[in-house]
């Protein structure tokens, strides 16, 4: 095992696309992961992916087409999975070719971008609709606090699409450094 496995430690963020492609295979088994990057980073530089089937990695990978999805805690699957794919290059170029388009298609920052900027506006509608009732005869009054609410969302709106300016440009520049 010591020839074909090496620990390198703590990689720069700019070497790692070009450690990402030297892999085979990237497999990320965690027991449980809010938001998987690693696969992700992985998809984009067009490497396979394998990984637990936990967390949001049950969104971003979809198992037998953009890679495969394990039990979490199971050795034995992981096995079972691992050992056929490192025999078939076909099909690790597969879900190479799939998760790419996966992660263009369907992770890129300005989709991303995109839909947290409509979940706010969506969370700020519903918040504004208590300043107004249905008809124009009927009043409704907020009280402070609600006001308070709708200023906090309209400003948090606001400060969120500055941040999320911010953020697609400089993650568009990371994003095409792991097409290269």
């Amino acid at each position: 095992l010591a020839d074909r496995v090496r620990v390198i430690g703590q990689v720069a963020h700019a070497d790692m696309p070009a450690l990402f492609r030297s892999a085979d295979l990237v497999i990320c088994t965690p027991w449980y992961e809010p938001f998987g990057i690693v696969p992700l980073e992985a998809m984009a530089c067009g490497v396979p992916v394998v990984v637990s089937a936990a967390g949001s990695m049950l969104d971003t990978v979809v198992d037998s087409v953009t890679g495969a999805l394990v039990t979490p805690r199971d050795p034995v699957a992981l096995a079972e999975v691992v050992g056929p794919l490192l025999e078939s290059p076909s099909r690790r170029a597969e879900f190479a070719r799939a998760g790419l388009e996966r992660v263009r298609s369907s992770y890129s920052w300005d989709r991303v971008a995109a839909e947290m900027s409509n979940s706010l506006a969506q969370a700020s509608q519903q918040l504004l609709t208590l300043q107004a009732a249905s008809s124009p005869d009927t009043k409704y009054i907020l009280t402070p606090e609600q006001s308070n609410i709708v200023a906090n969302v309209r400003r948090e709106q606001e400060r969120n699409r500055e941040v999320m300016r911010s953020i697609r440009i400089r993650l568009r520049a990371r994003i095409e450094a792991l097409e290269e």
